[in-house]
């Protein structure tokens, strides 16, 4: 498996140059920006460690030698049992790799509990044993875990995003669509391949004649992401106006309001909330 995406290969240098030395610490942590790839660069960095060709993600390959943890679905978070599970497999033996390598993906998502529990390890790291943890949002991981990994950021560069979109979508539109996902090529690319609407089509059409049909589609998608591309519209605005309108402003609070009723609460009412939210926008189009 070799690195997948061209601004991922000066990390996969790096990396592996510290490896051939003798260098690469038992414990790092890989991170970015969300859509540039973290969790791809450790899947790389596994295959190196293992000496091992891995033909499917890490995530999926039975290995002795390798645990890949990540939240569960029912709960959405890194529970201290998988670490208690994690630490035991990092101070077991070695079956047939040259060292063991455990994966710890969306380290953030960790409760207390479970950054607690990992911390004996990541201190006193076995012999032969590396542990790797990803994340998009450092700033969630707990500094006591942060201050014993060393940090690799994944190399954003805008110009070999853009030139790898472009020769993988084929189409016209490739800036519009980095700019809409804040340059992140991944997410650009997954929104493509999932055929969602672009944020000026969506907001465009929520008084059209389509508006009922836009406004059921919006809500199979992910609401953070939407919000965050919905923000970066309103930038856009504010930016062209040479005295912006102040309720573009409101409508920004208005965004963040909505947000934080969606994922502060299990029994939100999303269709209803979105309704709201459509409405005010259309009113700050009418004026």
């Amino acid at each position: 498996m070799n690195v997948p995406y061209p601004w991922l290969e000066s990390n996969a240098h790096a990396l592996e140059a510290l490896r051939q030395a003798g260098r690469l610490p038992h414990g790092l942590l890989l991170t970015g920006r969300p859509g540039w790839g973290e969790a791809f660069l450790a899947e790389w960095l596994v295959q190196k460690l293992l000496a091992q060709e891995l033909t499917v993600s890490a995530r999926l390959v039975a290995h002795p030698d390798l645990r890949w943890i990540e939240a569960t679905e029912d709960s959405r978070e890194i529970k201290i049992d998988q670490i208690r599970l994690l630490n035991e497999f990092a101070y077991s033996t070695v079956q047939s790799a040259p060292c063991k390598v455990a994966v710890l993906h969306e380290a953030d998502r960790m409760n207390r509990a479970a950054a607690n529990a990992l911390l004996k390890t990541l201190e006193e790291p076995p012999a032969n044993t590396f542990l790797i943890l990803t994340t998009a949002k450092p700033g969630r991981v707990p500094a006591t875990i942060l201050s014993r990994c060393q940090r690799f950021e994944i190399n954003q560069s805008r110009p070999q995003a853009q030139a790898w979109l472009e020769q993988t979508l084929q189409t016209a539109d490739v800036v519009q669509r980095l700019d809409e996902y804040g340059g992140a090529p991944l997410k650009a690319f997954e929104a493509a391949q999932a055929g969602l609407m672009s944020i000026d089509v969506l907001t465009g059409k929520l008084r059209s004649a389509d508006a009922a049909r836009v406004r059921a589609a919006v809500l199979e998608y992910d609401m953070a992401d939407l919000v965050e591309r919905w923000q970066r519209l309103l930038i856009k605005l504010i930016a062209a106006q040479a005295d912006p309108d102040l309720r573009l402003f409101e409508f920004a609070d208005e965004l963040t309001w909505f947000l934080r009723q969606v994922e502060g609460s299990n029994s939100a009412n999303v269709a209803l909330l979105f309704d709201r939210l459509a409405y005010r926008w259309n009113l700050l189009r009418d004026v």
